[in-house]
């Protein structure tokens, strides 16, 4: 599968995430629209972890339904994603391990 790195200008003008509170990110982010698999952690700036969740609620619900009449079994990954926050950060994973990533994440 080919991804890119997500970049401030993919969060920005792509996922409507606005970049003034986040500090840093990492993500990978399919190049292609064959494939819905794709993950981000982002480090928000101090007191805006739940403004940072929010966009990325929003972008995911709209993820969710441009893939909800394309591929159903890449649709069923992006319904069982996995959102969340833990301290100052704020990770979606889209993918078939999604589940186990998460608990990684968060011990």
């Amino acid at each position: 599968m080919m991804t890119s790195d997500i970049s401030d200008e993919i969060l920005t003008n792509y996922m409507n995430i606005g970049s003034e509170n986040i500090e840093e990110i990492i993500g990978k982010f399919p190049m292609m629209n064959t494939q819905a698999s794709m993950y981000m952690i982002i480090k928000a700036k101090e007191n805006t972890a739940e403004t940072v969740k929010s966009q990325v609620e929003q972008f995911a619900n709209s993820y969710e339904e441009q893939w909800s009449t394309y591929l159903p079994e890449q649709y069923d990954l992006v319904r069982n994603r996995k959102l969340g926050t833990y301290g100052d950060y704020v990770y979606l994973i889209i993918c078939e391990n999604a589940e186990e990533i998460e608990t990684m994440i968060v011990e």
